[in-house]
């Protein structure tokens, strides 16, 4: 393989002092060698920040930035302006990686000109390091395509998985089309970028290997209470994904990517369903949703509608109604 070829890996530090030494040595110990690894600590308040400065003094590929705390989109924003490799991949500070996981993604990349390499995760440890389950594997095989082809093909075969870690990019498909993070979405900024970059790329190749350790621990941002932000960043996003369902002239593509705003809507309801409706912000962001599903549509699937061709649809479309309906005190129009 070309040594000319070079890769950067960024990975965002918050407060993981205890695991980033196994993240960054999985870096280290790949079979490829021509890396730079990109350590961007977001403010942290523990030993993280001393030792990012440690790897920059014992290692010559890695570079380290230091930011306010922003959160991880913009940690992955700050890696990416710097990054001067031909591929990126975003790497979560507390997991870490198989040894030949980049090797084999640069191969695939290159052997498929491609634009985009999924891959799927071993298994998921709890802090201890106790494996507590699979996590992210596939069970279907996917040919190289489109990537717009290919955010339908895994959506409907309910194997697209909206991890960020989860694939390997050619960096110059998000300079050319400016795509980055979405700062300030909480659980979704993952699934924002990786929509956008699906809508954008050319072609998207599935390597069927499991390269990825995930670390599911207490306080990490996948597993944070629900908040009133979640369902504000939810709708924001529902917003987008559904411009798109109807800029597209494609009606697989654009049933998709429907379908894929109502699995979104129904999150937002479910989230809604936990909050104190006294509150005004609250109620604000219940009448919002209520707009939304209009927007989506949702409203008009009800008890006439043919269960058989709209049975999700007739469900959600309920939830849409008893959450109207709650914040009306009726079931008359909002």
């Amino acid at each position: 393989m070309s040594n000319e070829i070079k890769v950067s890996v960024i990975i965002p530090v918050y407060n993981i002092e205890k695991y980033l030494n196994r993240c960054v040595e999985s870096v280290y110990n790949q079979t490829f060698s021509n890396l730079e690894i990109i350590l961007v600590n977001d403010g942290s308040s523990d030993g993280s920040a001393s030792l990012c400065e440690e790897h920059q003094k014992l290692e010559n590929r890695v570079k380290v930035i230091h930011q306010k705390n922003a959160g991880s989109a913009v940690a992955r924003n700050a890696g990416l302006e710097i990054a001067d490799g031909k591929y990126v991949y975003f790497l979560d500070g507390d997991d870490w990686i198989k040894e030949d996981a980049i090797e084999g993604l640069v191969r695939s990349a290159e052997t498929h000109l491609c634009d985009v390499v999924i891959f799927d995760s071993c298994y998921m440890v709890d802090e201890s390091g106790n494996i507590i389950g699979d996590d992210f594997t596939r069970k279907n095989r996917y040919s190289p395509m489109l990537g717009h082809e290919m955010f339908c093909e895994m959506w409907n075969n309910k194997e697209y998985f909206q991890s960020a870690c989860l694939i390997f990019i050619r960096k110059e498909l998000l300079t050319d089309k400016k795509i980055l993070f979405p700062a300030g979405m909480m659980h979704y900024d993952d699934s924002l970028f990786k929509f956008i970059l699906f809508m954008n790329a050319g072609i998207v190749v599935y390597l069927p290997e499991k390269l990825y350790y995930r670390r599911i621990r207490e306080g990490s941002i996948t597993q944070n209470p629900i908040v009133l932000k979640n369902v504000e960043c939810c709708c924001y996003f529902i917003g987008i994904v559904n411009e798109h369902a109807k800029q597209t002239s494609e009606i697989y593509l654009r049933r998709t990517i429907k379908f894929y705003a109502y699995y979104l809507y129904e999150l937002s309801i479910m989230m809604a369903e936990s909050l104190d409706i006294r509150e005004r912000d609250v109620l604000d962001m219940l009448f919002r949703i209520i707009d939304l599903g209009n927007e989506i549509g949702v409203g008009k699937y009800d008890d006439s509608c043919d269960i058989e061709s709209y049975p999700h649809e007739r469900v959600l479309s309920r939830k849409y109604h008893l959450l109207r309906g709650k914040i009306t005190g009726s079931n008359s129009n909002v």
